[in-house]
């Protein structure tokens, strides 16, 4: 996928109407293709995207992650809603994302998961909602968003981050131990 590809990657799509879309900013400002998509939820973790209006009714989470992955996403970071009321202000930005997400699953909804590019840190909450949301081991995760999404490629400090996340959900040891994904360069 590039940037500008017509349409999001549908990721994860259940019986009762609940989807991840995985896409990148130019999804995200086009209200119209979200309108025929049904999308009514995003999940932005890109910094500096700023997101129109719609005439849609949608709610709107963005959870800034650094492209490099220098953050701890157990602990609180800045965040920005529309449309959206998270429990907690003091979350951290995993529980924010985790709600969110669980928010749009009780209520069958699509959910556009979204930074850049579409690769790195979108594929990153991913990754993490897979394992707490469905059991996943990282290893599973890693399988299904590579066989939909064969170019993500998530950055290391967020990969080890993914690794912990797995050992804290599933306990004993990862089942990921090297990063499939290749360096930055």
């Amino acid at each position: 996928m590039t940037l500008n590809e017509d349409r999001p990657i549908t990721i994860l799509e259940e019986a009762d109407g609940f989807t991840i879309l995985l896409g990148d900013v130019f999804h995200a400002v086009d209200t119209k293709l979200c309108g025929r998509l049904g999308i009514t939820r995003l999940l932005n973790t890109a910094k500096r995207c700023r997101l129109p209006n719609s005439d849609e009714p949608r709610q709107v989470l963005t959870v800034p992650l650094p492209e490099n992955g220098q953050c701890e996403l157990a602990l609180a970071g800045e965040f920005f809603v529309d449309g959206y009321a998270p429990s907690s202000a003091s979350a951290s930005r995993l529980d924010l994302y985790f709600e969110f997400l669980t928010s749009a699953k009780a209520n069958g909804v699509k959910v556009l998961l979204l930074c850049s590019n579409g690769k790195n840190r979108s594929a990153s909450v991913l990754l993490g909602w897979l394992m707490h949301d469905k059991c996943m081991t990282l290893q599973q995760a890693v399988d299904l968003l590579q066989g939909k999404r064969p170019d993500a490629c998530v950055c290391p400090a967020l990969f080890a981050q993914l690794q912990a996340l797995e050992v804290a959900i599933h306990g004993g040891e990862t089942t990921v131990k090297t990063s499939p994904y290749p360096e930055p360069k």
